[in-house]
């Protein structure tokens, strides 16, 4: 018996069109996003007031050594609160994700589900990914910058931004890494690994859906007061819906 062709790859507009009819099924979908965007609008508040006095001695240029101190603890503290909480509600989000794309729907419940199983993996992926993309990154920029620092300022910005160009074609064979560990359950490792095998075979597909996603959030976050709330709140769910059908597209 002859075999069935395989299944044609679902074109990127097909993708973004679906993942637009998924997310007004499943409103519920911003929920998570609205308590990442309360967590941030916590810590923020929270910051202010815990440091207010270290910061108006900063902002009178009093650099003495204990108000640094406490400063950097009070950011280094909070920035891991944030991150833990991003963890968990990304990772929780993906969860949900990934039931629409089976089922159709989903329910806040699979984030809290989906959060408390994968964080710390989700955590360790991102830190792991910061270090084999950024480190590198800073490292040939601070390099870069001793052959150009004599040169024009024009000279100066085209390799700053070859510099990023090149960080973030190297940076999208990574980037799946959080989503496949969520979705194939694969320990930290694993996913990076699966997703820089991924990502090249379908290099060019995810580069175009790359640059799709790009060039709709950025003008949006540039919207004076609510370009922001509006890309977590909408674009937030969207970005994930369009990753997930991608990567499910093309297995």
């Amino acid at each position: 018996m002859a075999k069935a062709p395989p299944k044609a790859k679902e074109g990127i507009f097909k993708i973004l069109g679906k993942a637009f009819v998924s997310y007004f099924k499943n409103l519920n979908l911003v929920l998570p996003f609205i308590f990442m965007l309360a967590v941030i609008i916590i810590l923020a508040l929270a910051f202010s007031f815990t440091l207010a006095p270290s910061l108006d001695q900063i902002q009178n240029f009093q650099f003495d050594p204990t108000t640094i101190l406490t400063v950097g603890i009070a950011v280094l503290f909070f920035l891991i609160i944030l991150v833990a909480a991003s963890s968990y509600i990304m990772s929780g989000v993906i969860g949900m994700v990934s039931e629409i794309a089976a089922r159709g729907k989903t329910q806040l419940s699979t984030m809290f589900r989906t959060g408390g199983k994968f964080w710390l993996r989700f955590l360790g992926a991102t830190l792991t990914i910061f270090i084999i993309v950024f480190v590198p990154f800073l490292i040939v920029l601070l390099a870069a910058d001793n052959f150009v620092k004599d040169s024009s300022v024009i000279i100066q910005i085209v390799v700053l931004i070859l510099l990023v160009l090149a960080m973030m074609l190297f940076f999208i064979f990574f980037a799946l890494a959080p989503y496949l560990l969520v979705i194939r359950d694969l320990r930290v490792f694993a996913s990076i690994k699966e997703s820089f095998a991924f990502v090249k075979k379908n290099y060019i597909d995810f580069l175009l859906l790359t640059l799709i996603i790009l060039v709709i959030t950025i003008p949006i976050s540039l919207i004076p007061y609510v370009g922001g709330v509006i890309n977590i709140l909408l674009l937030g769910p969207m970005q994930a819906l369009v990753i997930v059908y991608f990567i499910n597209s093309r297995r």
